[in-house]
């Protein structure tokens, strides 16, 4: 059980680093790079195969720093009034509940992440989060 703990400390802190985000980066690079120079020579032109490959590795390349940028839905103090508006709770599924650790309303499907010590709106996975954070 402890095992597991140490485990997750280690791969939290591994997706924290924004080093995971330079290591896309150079894959997709070097993937363009493999697609320009290796695989396009087999072709007579820069056809419509080109063009699309490109244009995909730019709209991947530009969600990605969207992404990465973006505010993952923090609620704060502050701003919990936008939150609690979105989704009401139904008392089935979403009940309306009390944060302990942050003392603030918790608004429907979010969630209280015990190693940033926030409240996230949408808790999908906390990896997924600490890529963004």
């Amino acid at each position: 059980m402890c095992s597991n703990y140490i485990l997750k400390d280690i791969l939290l802190s591994l997706f924290r680093n924004p080093c995971i985000q330079l290591f896309y980066c150079i894959l997709v690079a070097g993937g363009t790079g493999v697609l320009t120079f290796n695989i396009l020579s087999y072709f007579d032109s820069f056809n419509m195969y080109c063009t699309t490959a490109y244009i995909l590795i730019t709209i991947s390349f530009t969600l990605f720093t969207i992404c990465s940028y973006r505010d993952p839905g923090v609620v704060t103090k502050d701003n919990v009034s936008n939150f609690l508006g979105i989704y009401e709770p139904d008392g089935l599924f979403y009940l309306e509940q009390q944060c302990n650790t942050c003392d603030i309303v918790k608004p429907a499907r979010s969630k209280h992440c015990c190693k940033l010590k926030k409240i996230f709106f949408k808790f999908f996975s906390v990896f997924y989060l600490h890529l963004m954070v």
